[in-house]
């Protein structure tokens, strides 16, 4: 998603969002951990980074930190339930 159409972690035209989720009756069983693994190892050969956007208050933050993703800085904003969200990045 690009120019006009970009989504709430967008960074630049070059650097492609992550955008996915766990069923809540699915999550804490290693589900996010493979995703997470398999799409690096996969999508690393093809970009020098992705981006994402997250809620403060989702748990998946520590998850996104254990592989390294680091939160962008000044991209804080309050999101539409009055709640803080930011972006993330890794770079390979």
């Amino acid at each position: 998603m690009t120019g006009e159409n970009k989504g709430y972690g967008y960074v630049d035209d070059r650097t492609p969002e992550l955008a996915i989720a766990i069923l809540p009756q699915h999550r804490n069983n290693g589900i996010g951990t493979q995703l997470l693994t398999h799409l690096l190892a996969v999508t690393k050969t093809s970009y020098p980074s992705i981006s994402l956007s997250t809620r403060a208050i989702n748990l998946a933050v520590g998850l996104y930190k254990r592989f390294a993703w680091k939160v962008l800085a000044d991209s804080e904003i309050i999101n539409r339930v009055g709640g803080i969200s930011f972006k993330m990045k890794i770079d390979f």
